[in-house]
């Protein structure tokens, strides 16, 4: 048998999909498969049989009970609840009798566990979807009926649910609320999926589980209509059964586990009402939204920020909610609807400094350096506890250096801790702004003793090229340029240095495939163009130069030197020409 007592990629739920016109040799060969899969099951598994037609779907049901009951006669170390989904109506003693006789089922278990003093090792829990005309008082006796049996039952209402949520959780119920009024087997298993799904995120939350969007492998598919098994939700849903049971003992991919998640997540709404566990749905929506940041799915994660806001029941939670929210449109750009939830964040929190802080990145995003150096005071001033001082000094920082005010810039900078390669690398910056190269020089080549970020070490290696182009050291400038390149081969502002400095050199072939490589990276630099001219103007292709002046121009019409280089080479052909005339 193969059973594992720790679960491992083993399937803990198990629908089956029964068809209500197989024929009694088809359905012995679906209850041998059915029979087949079970020790693919783990220890202590679930399994649900949905059937869509009311006639006959308890002696249905009960034959897949029987087939549980066979393998747990066999195999005494698993336990499975059984969870029929069974049609009510106030149809009298005859209804009675057959739930009576549907739990019956489970009497060999319920003796062998008084026996044993042990647990019973199958209990049948219906999923109850009673007629339309059933009133209240009828769905709560059946509850009652079946919870006096050990059989607890769940509810399953269409569009909403007639019990209010204080009776719910009073008599200890669950119910299943479907948005569309048409019962249907896909349906079923559709709000099962939603709310299995969500199940096991929550699950994961409250355990701190930072995992969220790991393949749960738990929910295993078995269809009637074509004996198909499927290995999730997500693959029933596309119809694309496993080739063999073999395949079960794989871990699933993640690929289609993120979508999967977040799409039944957000279709809990209903469910969530219902049952009253709102502040639930709340925890799972803000526990996704981090890890869609995190897997830099910031869409996702903004859709479930907003869910987290519209759960949210008090002004705490609705700021955490909404600076998420704020987060994710500051990741996707769009700097507006950034400002203004984070704006609106402000006014439920009580640390509006962090929403200061984080304005202040949308407006430095923006490019509005004055404006975010003001958000940044009002987070200094806020002395907020979640935004660290050193960011804040560097932030401010970094906005006065593209204001060019240097002196500001190093006056926050100094209050840093020197030995770092960003700090370094900006006072660095500052120098260079300033005029004093060699300063500057210093502080870059620093920055590089102390190992910048790997993204960061293609600039701090540019930087130093500049540094050396400026003190004519165009030799040293190529090599430092060179390893520039390695550390970003997609950053052009590279290679267009690169290329002016083969230009002092004189070695103008390599300048023009320098300046062709940063024309690849951004084909519409203009300067790149007129770069290329020049050069050629050098090699004494004349009539090439020119056509790359005019492609300069037609990107730049202010390039004033490439207008010059056009009239005096124009006026140098023709000189030319004349001569050959003669």
């Amino acid at each position: 048998m193969n059973i594992n007592p720790f679960g491992g990629f083993m399937p803990e739920t198990l629908i089956v999909r029964l068809d209500s016109g197989t024929e009694p040799e088809e359905r012995r060969g679906f209850l041998g498969l059915l029979s087949s899969i079970l020790p693919h099951l783990n220890w202590r598994g679930h399994v649900y049989i949905v059937d869509d037609d009311p006639i006959g779907q308890i002696e249905r049901a009960s034959e897949v009970i029987g087939v549980v009951s066979e393998y747990l006669t066999e195999q005494q170390l698993s336990t499975i609840y059984v969870h029929p989904f069974i049609f009510i109506q106030e149809s009298g003693p005859s209804e009675t009798k057959q739930w009576e006789n549907l739990l019956g089922l489970m009497q060999w278990f319920q003796q062998e566990a008084y026996d044993q003093q042990s647990e019973v090792r199958m209990l049948i829990l219906p999923i109850i979807k009673p007629e339309a005309a059933t009133s209240i008082e009828y769905v709560l006796s059946a509850a009652e009926f079946f919870r006096a049996r050990l059989a607890k039952p769940s509810f399953y209402f269409s569009e909403k649910s007639p019990l209010d949520p204080v009776t719910i959780l009073q008599k200890d119920l669950r119910v299943y609320v479907d948005p569309s009024s048409e019962i249907s087997a896909e349906n079923i298993i559709s709000q099962l999926w939603i709310n299995h799904i969500f199940e096991d995120i929550l699950e994961r939350v409250e355990a701190d589980r930072t995992e969220l969007l790991a393949p749960c492998r738990r929910h295993l598919i078995i269809d009637e209509r074509d004996e198909a098994i499927f290995e999730c939700f997500a693959q029933w849903k596309k119809a694309r059964p496993i080739e063999s049971l073999e395949k079960l003992g794989e871990p699933l991919e993640k690929t289609n586990c993120p979508s999967c998640i977040s799409y039944a997540c957000l279709a809990m709404e209903e469910n969530l009402g219902a049952n009253a566990k709102s502040e639930e749905g709340r925890q799972v929506s803000l526990g996704l939204g981090i890890a869609f940041s995190k897997d830099e799915m910031h869409r996702d994660a903004l859709s479930h920020a907003r869910k987290a806001f519209e759960l949210a029941t008090n002004d705490a939670d609705r700021a955490v909610a909404l600076l998420h929210q704020g987060l994710c449109h500051l990741q996707l750009a769009e700097l507006g609807l950034a400002d203004e939830t984070l704006k609106k964040g402000a006014s439920y929190s009580t640390d509006p400094g962090l929403f200061s802080y984080h304005r202040g990145n949308v407006q430095f995003a923006r490019k509005n350096y004055a404006e975010a150096i003001n958000r940044f005071k009002e987070t200094l001033a806020a002395e907020s506890t979640e935004v660290p001082t050193e960011d804040l000094y560097f932030n401010l920082a970094t906005s006065y250096i593209n204001l060019e005010d240097f002196s500001s810039a190093r006056s926050y900078l100094d209050l840093m801790e020197q030995s770092s390669a960003p700090v370094q690398f900006h006072q660095g910056v500052c120098d260079l702004g300033e005029g004093l190269v060699e300063p500057a020089l210093g502080k870059f080549r620093e920055a590089l003793n102390l190992g910048p970020a790997p993204e960061d070490l293609s600039r701090v290696r540019f930087y130093i090229g500049n540094c050396l182009k400026e003190l004519c050291h165009y030799d040293e400038a190529i090599a430092e340029l060179g390893k520039a390149v390695e550390a970003d081969p997609q950053d052009y502002m590279n290679y267009n240095l690169l290329g002016f400095c083969f230009y002092q050199m004189k070695e103008h072939e390599k300048a023009i495939e320098s300046f062709n490589k940063a024309i690849e990276i951004n084909p519409g630099s203009a300067i790149d163009y007129a770069s290329i001219g020049s050069n050629l103007r050098e090699l004494g292709r004349f009539e090439d130069a020119i056509a790359m002046y005019h492609m300069a121009l037609s990107l730049d019409p202010t390039l004033g030197f490439a207008m010059e280089n056009i009239a005096k080479l124009t006026e140098i052909l023709k000189e030319q020409s004349a001569e050959k005339g003669q």
